[in-house]
């Protein structure tokens, strides 16, 4: 009897992993050229934690911020327009911003991250130490990051690595909890998850996470005040949908600038993406980080 059980269990757990290979080959091939890098089995993106850190924030400050000898600094948080994907270091928005201020820049913006990212770095108690003197924060929004907040996967539906979650706990947001990630191993699961994050980023709910979204940034944006109290916070809307009212919510000590307003820069110029991709180019950060210090400085933000 306790045989036969053991051979039905192994049976079905064979079955289970030949119907996840086939299917993961059959919805690969309908994206041959975009996810050809993705494998079955990846063993380097099964752990997306270090030291209890999500991965993609493990990696933030790596070679993206420049010290410089000054008594004022900036902080950047985003994603990975704010960061510098496709660039080198100094290509990147942090270097151009540095090097026209003279102020260290400390970027802290996340490939592939938002505000969840951006949030639970700010709940490091230690935050204050190793970032000092910081009086200006910056926050590179594109409209995507609403949708992350929802996310379970990191990437695509074909990578195992799990997004990290914030939820929160009465007034308070904490690491949610990773039920999802030893299942999200098969790509089964992942397909069914993706449909979940689908229904919960429809337009029936685009409100709510807004919302959602901007109780976040609210949040992110208390926790650097009571480390620099005489710090001001600017959200720069890099790439949004016009239509939706996501700013209604934020606290008033926001400041809000949209690049769609600044007639000197036309970002939808090709030479200012890469190809089909948006995300910026190095000339984006030459020609627009001067045109941000005006906007900053007409605004009463002087760097």
């Amino acid at each position: 009897m306790k045989k036969s059980v053991f051979v039905s269990v192994f049976l079905v757990i064979i079955l289970l992993v030949v119907a996840d290979f086939v299917f993961f080959g059959l919805e690969k091939a309908k994206f041959t050229k975009r996810y050809e890098s993705y494998k079955f089995f990846n063993p380097s993106e099964i752990s997306h934690f270090v030291k209890d850190v999500p991965h993609s924030v493990a990696k933030t400050d790596k070679n993206r911020s420049f010290i410089k000898n000054s008594d004022k600094s900036i902080l950047l948080l985003g994603c990975s327009y704010a960061f510098g994907s496709n660039l080198d270091a100094n290509q990147s928005f942090s270097y151009y911003l540095s090097n026209l201020t003279g102020r260290t820049v400390y970027n802290l913006a996340v490939e592939g991250g938002g505000i969840q990212q951006a949030l639970y770095l700010t709940e490091d108690k230690d935050f204050a130490n190793k970032y000092k003197n910081v009086d200006l924060i910056i926050y590179t929004f594109i409209s995507d990051h609403i949708k992350r907040n929802n996310r379970y996967l990191n990437s695509s539906v074909f990578s195992p690595s799990c997004n990290f979650r914030m939820v929160k706990r009465s007034d308070e947001y904490v690491k949610a909890n990773e039920w999802y990630a030893f299942p999200a191993k098969f790509f089964l699961f992942r397909y069914f998850l993706d449909g979940v994050v689908a229904i919960k980023n429809s337009d029936k709910y685009y409100q709510k996470n807004c919302d959602s979204f901007s109780d976040m940034l609210n949040h992110t944006k208390r926790n650097l005040k009571k480390m620099y109290p005489d710090s001001k916070f600017v959200f720069l809307f890099f790439q949004m949908d016009k239509s939706v009212d996501l700013t209604k919510n934020f606290d008033k000590d926001i400041y809000v600038l949209s690049t769609d307003d600044f007639e000197e820069i036309d970002l939808h110029r090709p030479e200012y993406r890469h190809g089909n991709d948006w995300h910026p180019t190095e000339k984006v950060w030459q020609d627009f980080v001067p045109i941000l210090k005006n906007k900053l400085e007409k605004i009463g933000i002087d760097i």
